[in-house]
């Protein structure tokens, strides 16, 4: 009797196989290519027992497996800036938080002489209004991409809270409460600046320190915040002294540095000056009068408010809405509110024509 052995054939795609998913894909689509598409369909037939998720630009094909599990997620640039300010929770009701503040003191001064009056000053108020901001986003995905495919709930949601959270703190940097959104730092009314309008990082340096002074005599507290664009703090940490020696020592002390840090991380990288940097893709890089310049901010954390319902975004998958049709809508939303108002001159913003100073 001659012996039967089953045979399983390799899959179409796969590691370490000799064709492509996406390049076939594409040469299908564009090219016409005849064997591209009938290795697709093959690589279809061969999934219809195990389906796992569809690209909707390719009209259905299947993804193979084994590129669900490297899926890339779209990169968005988070809130460093908001993850090092104060944040408090969101009152549970209102739409306008009215916070208030002193707007003139008490006076105290020396007694000319015995049994005469004293110095009579009445402390006043005013109210400071930050407005609640509602920030949201949507997906429409259908209910065969849910129950067939490999975590596309979770990834669809994923992006949308990051989303969230990005457009919230590129908002907090410098929104100017058009659209619903805050009245981020650049264009919070009365806003120190300070002008860097050099070419060398030594002469930023020296910017950065006229800032901190300003934030230091106004507020009369320290400083203990810097924020910059990523592109920024890159092209200090390429710079030198006189002598050839860098302005910011990378991980580790150093011979009249101005500065220490890391120049490949994103977020706390480093000080300058003692006060923590903190790098953030959220500080736009098209402003000034030929929209190339970035900024830099100058702050003390307790004195930026960002408040937040505790539980946000939320996110929701409303199935009843489109059921006709077999699509879900995925919903992520919050509420926040964000000032710089309470204390305007414990922020003082770096701006000029220095900031055409990029590495290239």
């Amino acid at each position: 009797m001659s012996e039967v052995r089953v045979v399983r054939e390799e899959r179409t795609y796969r590691p370490d196989g000799d064709h492509d998913f996406f390049r076939d894909a594409m040469r299908a689509r564009f090219d016409r290519d005849s064997e591209a598409s009938n290795r697709l369909a093959r690589a279809r037939d061969e999934a219809l027992a195990e389906y796992r998720s569809t690209t909707g630009n390719f009209g259905g094909l299947v993804v193979p497996q084994y590129l669900t599990a490297q899926f890339a997620p779209v990169l968005v640039s988070g809130r460093p800036f908001l993850s090092n300010v104060s944040q408090v929770a969101l009152p549970a009701d209102g739409m306008n938080l009215t916070i208030p503040r002193g707007a003139t003191g008490t006076s105290v001064s020396a007694q000319e002489t015995q049994n005469t009056g004293v110095t009579n000053q009445t402390y006043t108020t005013s109210d400071l209004v930050v407005p609640v901001r509602t920030f949201a986003g949507q997906q429409v995905v259908s209910r065969q991409s849910i129950d067939r495919g490999t975590g596309i709930a979770d990834i669809l949601l994923g992006d949308l809270y990051q989303q969230y959270a990005t457009k919230t703190n590129v908002s907090a940097i410098g929104g100017d409460g058009s659209g619903g959104g805050h009245y981020g730092v650049l264009n919070t009314t009365s806003v120190q600046t300070a002008a860097w309008t050099g070419t060398t990082g030594a002469s930023l340096v020296a910017s950065l320190h006229n800032a901190l002074g300003k934030v230091n005599s106004s507020r009369f507290a320290a400083a203990d915040l810097i924020v910059m664009h990523p592109r920024r703090w890159a092209w200090l940490c390429a710079q030198s002294d006189t002598a050839g020696r860098p302005l910011v020592q990378i991980d580790g002390p150093g011979f009249n540095a101005q500065g220490n840090g890391s120049a490949a991380g994103y977020g706390t990288v480093g000080s300058v000056a003692g006060v923590s940097v903190v790098t953030d893709a959220g500080v736009p890089i098209n402003l000034g009068v030929s929209t190339d310049e970035d900024r830099i901010i100058v702050t003390r954390r307790a004195d930026n408010l960002f408040m937040e319902d505790a539980g946000a975004p939320v996110g929701l998958q409303l199935e009843e809405v489109l059921a006709d049709q077999l699509s879900v809508r995925m919903v992520a939303f919050g509420y926040s509110a964000f000032t710089a108002g309470r204390y305007p001159v414990a922020s003082c913003v770096l701006q000029g024509t220095g900031f055409k100073q990029v590495l290239t």
